[in-house]
């Protein structure tokens, strides 16, 4: 062997032992990301106010995909056989209002298609819907939640529980129809699961198919979404979790919902993965052209989505993002889209909108190598734990006679009451904000 080759030998292996140092620093910096959003979600989890799975990507790679606590929780409660069983990473979630965000991707697929126009009006499409508002209302005010229909939560005898019970869609979608308007359509904004109910009967109107065939032909099978579908009666689904709520003693009690009656606006059940790819196909435009996107994410007018701002050290990064929360299930899918990060949340026990997006915000700032302040224990995590175990009037008790403790954090406060209420625990809900007077 000639110097030459001993020269060329050489090189090759300083280039190959630079490689493996440098794959080695890659991967040491990913262990270290994961085990710092391993520390941010134990918190949380440790408080009982996340359970379920988490996913996080950097372009098209997963860098974290973990999950946390029970997808059956043993209550203790009559007629409850259940058992304690682990959330894996395909255990499967109610996504609540995620489901909004696909359905406004089908309609946005009509419309390019030109069998409907976002100008169109409700009685177009569904004729036995009364003539005197179906005619004032269009479909972009339905997908904007600027029609005037009521949210489900304002119908006469939802919060006592009335339509939890064996109504039918056929049924429900008479109730949708009778609903008066609380103001004149376009005028303002007020959230409403009504309008994206009726989407879903615009939908099945036009392609002549019921929701879910039209959602496997146009989104979950050029998504290869394989684990996802509708919430229906006698739909056997040995990977679906089931839901919790505070039961207002200690531990969870089993929530109580008929999910059908959400349909278009919030029936579906995901995996973190399958919604992942989603997003990806989403983005990829695989599902929509670039025109359909941009329609889909106008700031101000979005179709089931929001536009947020993150702040990271230098810069405030726009973000894309939806949640859901159904009874106990709890979702929030987000994008940054410049540096093409995700972040995915779904869980079981009730995770708030505010906790879901400190967690989300949270990650994000460990994906920009930003520390994430820890000061004093927060005192609505505290009360989450003190519910979960059966001593909330203590807990009140030790944050009021050490308040230099505790970080009295009046969102989080409100969010945790909030999420009481919804679990039908007024007198703890009432006991919760008195330390906020």
């Amino acid at each position: 062997m000639n110097n030459l080759q001993h020269h060329h030998i050489a090189k090759m292996l300083v280039l190959l032992l630079a490689l493996i140092f440098c794959f080695d620093v890659y991967s040491q910096q990913r262990l270290t990301l994961e085990s710092k959003i391993d520390i941010a979600v134990k918190k949380y989890v440790d408080h009982y106010v996340f359970n379920g799975t988490i996913l996080v990507a950097d372009h098209d790679e997963l860098i974290y995909h973990k999950s946390y606590g029970n997808a059956h929780i043993a209550t203790g409660e009559p007629k409850d056989n259940q058992k304690n069983t682990l959330n894996k990473v395909n255990t499967q979630f109610g996504i609540g209002s995620i489901t909004k965000t696909i359905t406004a991707v089908m309609v946005m697929q009509l419309v390019e298609n030109n069998d409907l126009k976002l100008e169109d009006k409700i009685s177009q499409h569904l004729p036995n819907f009364p003539k005197e508002k179906g005619d004032r209302i269009s479909l972009h005010q339905l997908l904007s939640h600027r029609s005037g229909l009521p949210n489900y939560f304002e119908i006469p005898g939802w919060t006592n529980g009335q339509f939890n019970k064996s109504m039918s869609v056929a049924e429900f979608e008479n109730v949708i129809y009778r609903l008066p308007l609380k103001f004149e359509p376009g005028t303002s904004y007020e959230y409403s699961n009504s309008g994206y109910f009726l989407l879903g009967k615009i939908i099945e109107k036009v392609t002549q198919k019921n929701y879910l065939q039209a959602l496997q032909e146009s989104i979950l099978v050029p998504a290869k979404m394989t684990q996802t579908g509708l919430q229906l009666k006698n739909n056997k689904l040995p990977h679906l979790a089931s839901s919790y709520q505070f039961s207002g003693k200690n531990g969870f009690r089993q929530a109580q919902i008929n999910p059908e009656l959400f349909r278009a606006a919030g029936d579906m059940y995901s995996t973190a993965k399958d919604l992942f790819s989603f997003e990806q196909a989403l983005l990829g435009g695989k599902l929509l052209s670039k025109d359909s996107l941009d329609r889909l994410f106008k700031p101000g007018r979005s179709y089931g989505w929001n536009q947020l701002k993150v702040a990271t050290a230098n810069q405030q990064l726009d973000m894309v993002s939806y949640s859901g929360q159904l009874m106990g299930f709890n979702s929030m899918l987000s994008v940054i889209p410049k540096d093409k990060f995700t972040v995915i949340l779904l869980g079981n026990i009730g995770t708030s909108h505010y906790e879901r997006m400190n967690i989300t915000h949270e990650i994000i700032s460990l994906l920009y190598d930003m520390p994430i302040a820890s000061d004093k224990l927060r005192a609505s995590l505290y009360l989450h734990r003190a519910l979960y175990q059966g001593n909330l009037t203590d807990a009140i008790q030790e944050i009021k006679s050490n308040p230099d403790e505790f970080q009295l954090d009046r969102q989080g406060i409100q969010s945790l009451a909030q999420q009481v209420r919804w679990s039908g625990l007024a007198a703890q809900e009432e006991s919760i904000l008195q330390l906020l007077n």
